[in-house]
């Protein structure tokens, strides 16, 4: 039975032990003259997982699972994020911590606990404008033709 996916690392029941999520809000502090000051909320922060693991040798090769994570985070690329049947987002491993709790005589370990920090990776839209240029004066006035020249620029001239 499979618990979680983290790319083409598949996390089992019996190796997923807990996972918790870090989310931030940023606000802008508006401050005012008279109080109470105020604040404009102005989004979120990338979303932080904290994935817990546990391997033992009765139930895989906790080894060889600790070397696929490496290898994870090693590419630096992106990955989805699925824990049960939720897909949390796309995220970049970012942090490995390893606690080799038992190893045999020939140095395999026995059990292993491993805490995976995992960054969202979010692609920004950037918003973007058409900006159309203004038609070209159709009187006959220079000066109207100029003034709206000027306008169009933000060039202010004043006569005296």
């Amino acid at each position: 039975m499979i618990y979680a996916y983290i790319g083409s690392v598949v996390l089992s029941v019996l190796a997923f032990y807990k996972h918790t999520e870090d989310n931030k809000y940023v606000y802008a502090d508006l401050n005012t003259i008279f109080a109470p000051s105020s604040k404009q909320f102005l989004g979120t922060e990338n979303k932080e997982v904290k994935v817990v693991a546990r391997w033992h040798v009765n139930f895989c090769n906790p080894d060889e699972e600790h070397k696929k994570i490496q290898e994870l985070a090693e590419t630096g690329e992106k990955q989805k994020l699925i824990i049960g049947e939720k897909v949390i987002g796309n995220f970049v491993v970012t942090h490995i911590t390893t606690d080799f709790v038992k190893r045999d005589a020939y140095g395999k370990s026995i059990f292993i606990n491993c805490e995976i920090d995992l960054s969202e990776e979010k692609t920004k839209q950037l918003q973007t404008r058409k900006i159309r240029p203004k038609a070209p004066a159709t009187t006959t006035d220079k000066s109207k033709a100029d003034a709206d020249a000027r306008h169009w620029v933000g060039v202010r001239t004043w006569s005296t």
